[in-house]
């Protein structure tokens, strides 16, 4: 194989790997209606991903979006070829167009959760993604949006202690009693800055 084909290969092989767990937003071509989820498995022809709050695609509708990598986001042309619940597989009907991505990447995250504090009050959460500088989780009370949260978190790379502001607060359709919220994170100590970032995938895990 030349230098040439060697350096493209890497270069894709690189781009692959960084979207695994990474958000995705679709709009369907026949209705418009938009979609988000997350990226089980993606190749430079064809895509896996796991649609949000249950919502459903059948084989044959024709996509476009965008998926948010860790290092370029890619511009995607698909169409659905298999469809069970919430799991949609895709093949692309062009190359992916790959450019430098426009925010943080989002990274699904499992087995992480903890407790929150506002206000003097502790209420149990569970992380769904982080990025950077923010993340999503479901909390089992309602939070002000701009209100400062303080949360205490187990993650497989240790326990993580970060402050943050609250973004959004919404109930979550699909789990009674429980709320959908997101926050940017305004502080966080050295340790828990290196562990925050293995959950991104940013150093080797331990």
């Amino acid at each position: 194989m030349s230098p040439i084909g060697s350096g493209t290969q890497y270069l894709c092989t690189v781009r692959e790997a960084g979207y695994k767990d990474t958000r995705v937003r679709l709009q369907r071509v026949a209705d418009a209606k938009f979609f988000s989820g997350w990226i089980v498995e993606m190749t430079g022809k064809d895509a896996t991903i796991r649609l949000n709050d249950f919502e459903t695609m059948e084989v044959g509708n024709i996509v476009v979006g965008e998926v948010s990598g860790r290092e370029n986001r890619a511009l995607i042309d698909a169409i659905v070829t298999k469809a069970v619940e919430d799991l949609v597989h895709f093949e692309f009907r062009r190359t992916p167009r790959y450019e430098v991505t426009r925010e943080n990447s989002r990274t699904v995250v499992r087995n992480v959760s903890g407790t929150l504090n506002f206000q003097g009050e502790v209420v149990d959460v569970t992380v769904l993604d982080v990025s950077i500088n923010g993340m999503g989780f479901l909390s089992y009370a309602p939070l002000p949006v701009g209100g400062t949260v303080k949360l205490s978190l187990e993650t497989p790379h240790g326990p993580v202690k970060v402050s943050g502001e609250v973004r959004y607060c919404r109930s979550d359709t699909h789990r009674f009693g429980l709320y959908r919220a997101g926050a940017l994170i305004t502080e966080m100590g050295r340790l828990d800055k290196a562990r925050w970032n293995k959950m991104n995938y940013l150093v080797e895990s331990a």
